[in-house]
């Protein structure tokens, strides 16, 4: 496998081995998508995580240093235009990747853990979808 698919199923594990204040079940997904009746109609909160990108640098003849961009998303359809509860778990998501996140991945660190976006303003409008996404960026060395 590659080094972002490894860090994004090592993510995948950890989110699906940890407790949050929200229930979810974290999946790896090359596509982020799902069908609107499926989360319309069960109320779930979805979780997809995603590769986004990364960069190669090398550092010495023998060593690069990968810097692998990972999107974590949460989607669910509400019945207001309340998102609290999924900053929040977004929130909490953020923190753990910076401290048990980096005792799960490896040999590697989280360098950063952010979101453009706290909500995304157009879904929750059109459709009341509450998605928030978080995007860690995972630095590793080879």
């Amino acid at each position: 496998m590659s080094i972002p698919e490894d860090v994004g199923r090592a993510i995948t594990s950890w989110l699906n081995a940890e407790t949050f204040s929200l229930p979810f079940t974290a999946v790896y997904k090359y596509i982020p998508e799902y069908e609107y009746d499926d989360i319309a109609t069960t109320g779930d909160l979805y979780c997809s995580v995603v590769p986004r990108d990364w960069d190669m640098e090398q550092l010495t003849r023998n060593k690069l240093q990968y810097d692998v961009n990972i999107d974590i998303g949460f989607i669910q359809k509400i019945p207001d235009d309340d998102v609290s509860f999924h900053i929040d778990v977004a929130e909490e998501v953020s923190k753990g990747l910076q401290t048990d996140g980096n005792r799960a991945m490896g040999p590697g660190r989280f360098i950063s853990v952010s979101s453009q976006n706290i909500y995304d303003v157009e879904n929750l409008r059109r459709a009341r979808m509450a998605l928030v996404v978080v995007t860690g960026t995972y630095r590793a060395w080879l």
